[in-house]
């Protein structure tokens, strides 16, 4: 039986620690059991959208039938890929992100749905609500650790990746066009991935810490406001 192939596609835009590449190499090596790894692509330094668009290119042009996305400062759990997989495939997605926090002091899980009450599509809210060690529907999880089918590109016109919306990054621009041509997107906290800033890692235990500080509930939700409250609930698809 076939196996299906794979891109593992980091955007390059820094240096390269070596903590990173190890990692990195360790969840190559865990997917070639389950994928045939047909490419491991990094980009010279250039605008991340102009690489990620490169990068999205090549995948179809070889063919490949996923994409893993990640970024030059995530630590991944070595496992990330084919549980991703799994849960692609048991659930029918289009892709599957595990969970990360965006760096600084790790209070802002990277977890965004579209604004539906503004008029301008690429308002989006961060999602302050979540489940540990679920999985649920999202309208954004960022770059940072996704499998996503590469028919996913073939169902969105070029460029995928853009940052002329000027203030959202081109991971609001592709999963805001993702959105609109009906690819369904989850993420799954139970993979946590750390996040290198400056020497030191971002986890969810820096957000545990920051749950300490805010009001929750007894079932472990933060709430920063009565509407990211509604919004995150009513997408929560167990």
């Amino acid at each position: 039986m076939r196996k299906p192939t794979l891109s593992f596609c980091t955007t390059n835009y820094g240096p390269l620690e070596s903590c990173i590449y190890q990692n990195h190499l360790a969840a190559v090596a865990n997917a070639s059991r389950t994928f045939d790894i047909s490419y491991i692509g990094t980009t010279d330094k250039m605008y991340t959208h102009t690489a990620s668009n490169t990068l999205a290119s090549n995948a179809l042009e070889h063919c490949i039938d996923y994409v893993f996305w990640t970024e030059n400062d995530m630590l991944l759990p070595f496992d990330i890929i084919t549980r991703l997989y799994e849960q692609i495939k048991i659930n029918k997605l289009d892709a599957c992100s595990g969970l990360y926090f965006l760096r600084g002091d790790g209070t802002q899980p990277c977890l965004y749905n579209r604004d539906d009450e503004c008029d301008n599509k690429f308002a989006f809210i961060p999602v302050m609500l979540l489940p540990e060690n679920d999985l649920f529907r999202i309208d954004c999880a960022g770059m940072g650790c996704v499998l996503i089918k590469t028919d996913v590109f073939r169902k969105m016109e070029f460029p995928w990746f853009d940052l002329k919306e000027g203030s959202y990054g081109q991971d609001i621009y592709f999963w805001s066009k993702a959105k609109d041509a009906g690819i369904k997107l989850a993420v799954d906290t139970s993979l946590q991935c750390g996040h290198l800033c400056e020497r030191r890692v971002v986890t969810i235990d820096d957000y545990r810490e920051f749950l300490t500080s805010k009001r929750t509930d007894k079932a472990g939700f933060v709430v920063t406001s009565p509407r990211n409250s509604v919004k995150a609930e009513a997408l929560i698809n167990k």
